[in-house]
């Protein structure tokens, strides 16, 4: 059997694995290198994949606040595990005139950038093709004597940082620490075939109630994970797609009609 005859099937195949690619992880920070310190002001990747450069994660500018221990700053302990994280506090840790660092709501904290961000570029000729995001989350009262809670959004710069695209709110009371996971689906249509930065922030916003503001209430974010492929090619356009399956047609006639024909026998 002349394998010609399969050739649209090949075609055919071959067009859908290019197509299809399983997700992997494309960068994740987990702040636990030993060079960082509590003045950190740039957390390299811990892992970052081939086809692209994955950024620095820095902090926003917490409304003008300086960053530091009394403050915003890598903290040793108490995160994913138990291991170093990005920290933030309630209200500065100083004797006079403490300031707020994380406010009370979210159009407060896209004000203040109050926000973990990083930033992932494809290299020449590549393309990002995202899934999803996720980050270890917590709300720590361990040193804290009222209760309170900690809201977490991510936005990205597709849409300069407009919309939502995942949220989770951490509550914790008295001597407590109480983690959770902020994650967001990133497998849509806007999300496919980046071909140029793409930067996701964290924010964080306190909620009190009927608590007030302290120094011991600490928001804590670790663990930050983008998930998805590079592709080192673009997938034809429709049009190609017709093009090759037209071609593929072409071929198989031209071989049946080369096929030897046998003679009629008139009895």
């Amino acid at each position: 059997m002349s394998p010609i005859r399969h050739l649209p099937v090949i075609i055919a195949l071959g067009l859908l694995s290019c197509a299809c690619a399983q997700a992997a992880t494309l960068a994740i920070y987990d702040i636990n290198d030993s060079g960082f310190t509590a003045t950190t002001t740039a957390f390299t990747p811990s892992t970052s994949s081939s086809g692209l450069t994955a950024g620095s994660a820095t902090f926003g500018s917490f409304g003008g606040v300086t960053q530091g221990s009394t403050s915003y700053f890598r903290s040793a302990a108490n995160g994913d595990g138990s291991t170093a994280n990005l920290a933030f506090r309630v209200l500065e840790n100083v004797g006079t005139s403490p300031s707020r660092v994380l406010t009370d709501s979210q159009a407060q904290a896209v004000t203040a950038n109050s926000f973990v961000q990083f930033t992932v570029t494809p290299t020449g000729g590549q393309v990002l093709n995202l899934s999803s995001f996720s980050a270890f989350v917590a709300s720590d009262a361990l040193s804290a004597s009222q209760t309170f809670g900690t809201t977490y959004f991510v936005r990205s710069s597709l849409d300069n940082y407009t919309a939502n695209l995942g949220t989770v709110t951490v509550n914790t009371t008295v001597g407590n620490l109480t983690s959770g996971t902020l994650t967001a689906d990133l497998s849509g249509s806007g999300f496919q075939s980046i071909s140029s930065s793409f930067t996701l922030r964290i924010y964080a916003y306190a909620n009190l109630g009927a608590s007030t503001a302290a120094a011991n209430m600490v928001g804590r974010v670790d663990t930050l994970t983008l998930q998805g492929t590079v592709s080192a090619a673009a997938i034809p356009e429709p049009s190609s797609y017709t093009l090759l399956l037209g071609l593929a047609g072409m071929l198989f006639a031209a071989n049946r009609m080369g096929r030897p024909r046998q003679a009629c026998k008139i009895g």
